[in-house]
């Protein structure tokens, strides 16, 4: 996987991970919808292109990356997204 790959899989991991620990911790709220999906993948890629160059002086900052990570959003809900119960709404 190289360029944008491992970002496209990181917005698959990150929704899947998250949804885990919801799920894990009891509450009735999941990542499911596109309305739910998008942004919160927006605010961990806006977390990680900030805080990594920080972390790490040779790490840059790319605008590309939040598209890869919506991409991953897109197939996160294309494989499993679709199978929660309510997902028949309108968002």
């Amino acid at each position: 996987m190289v360029w944008y790959g491992y970002d496209i899989l990181a917005g698959v991991f990150i929704l899947g991970f998250s949804n885990l620990l919801l799920a894990c911790s009891g509450l009735s709220f999941h990542l499911h919808r596109p309305a739910h999906l998008f942004p919160f993948l927006l605010l961990c890629g806006g977390v990680w292109e900030g805080f990594a160059p920080v972390l790490k002086p040779s790490a840059v900052f790319d605008w590309y990356d939040f598209a890869a990570y919506l991409a991953g959003g897109a197939l996160y809900y294309l494989l499993i997204g679709r199978h929660f119960p309510g997902n028949n709404e309108r968002t």
